[in-house]
């Protein structure tokens, strides 16, 4: 299966930014297809929105230029129960992960690439004991709680190390990217993994720390989560170059 990696190089090489009407902008490619048949390239129909003071959205992730942050919507999952992902799409393994996120993993690695971030994979295979590569990000979430106030976690609070018995202590994350199948699938919409605890090379964030190679490691931190189905919004900060 041939497998190729969507990195900014590439985008820069197959796509040009095509200013629209009312603040829009949509990728289209740098040269027209050879047929009117043929598939126009995934992120074609990815449009950047322009928002007020240096904010941008791609479909529902929000991007902020100026705090080199994007912030995805989502909800509360799991609260018990082993866990191999930190987040996936809610047609994704929802019975493996604390969070679902609301978005189309493809505009979550785009707005991290338009940050400046890269990725560098580094993984084979699902619980690769492989470190993986890439830059570190640090990744908050927040919810309101019962009096209404916003509270705000790093995301590493959110799930317990059954072994250490203790919360997962604060670190970074990687962003390993995921990648396109044989040219007409981005693999992390196919699947809809976005953040892993337990490695996998699809996802788009990878856990780098001790126990990413074993699918029993972590649990929800029931201390700590609120109740099913409460909205969160993730957060994540990519060092400014």
């Amino acid at each position: 299966m041939k497998t190729l990696s969507l990195s900014a190089g590439l985008l820069l090489r197959i796509m040009a930014t095509v200013v629209m009407p009312a603040g829009s902008v949509v990728f289209a490619q740098s040269d027209p297809p050879a047929s009117s048949n043929q598939a126009p390239p995934l992120w074609a129909s990815a449009g950047i929105e322009a928002l007020d003071s240096g904010l941008y959205r791609i479909g529902t992730v929000l991007i902020d230029r100026k705090n080199s942050a994007v912030s995805i919507p989502g909800a509360v999952n799991m609260r018990e129960g082993a866990i191999e992902y930190l987040a996936v799409t809610p047609d994704g393994k929802t019975y493996e992960s604390v969070l679902t996120l609301k978005t189309k993993p493809l505009h979550l690695q785009l707005a991290l690439l338009l940050l400046g971030a890269e990725f560098g994979g580094g993984l084979a295979y699902q619980g690769d004991s492989a470190l993986p590569a890439g830059d570190s990000v640090d990744m908050y979430v927040a919810w309101l709680d019962e009096q209404g106030k916003t509270v705000t976690h790093p995301a590493t609070d959110l799930l317990y190390d059954r072994e250490a018995r203790r919360a997962m202590p604060k670190s970074k994350w990687i962003f390993t990217g995921s990648v396109i199948r044989d040219s007409a699938s981005f693999a992390a919409d196919v699947e809809g993994s976005i953040i892993a605890v337990y490695s996998d090379p699809v996802a788009i964030l990878n856990n780098p720390r001790s126990g990413r190679f074993d699918q029993t490691t972590y649990n929800p931190n029931t201390d700590l989560l609120p109740a099913l189905g409460t909205e969160i919004t993730m957060t994540i900060v990519v060092p400014k170059r």
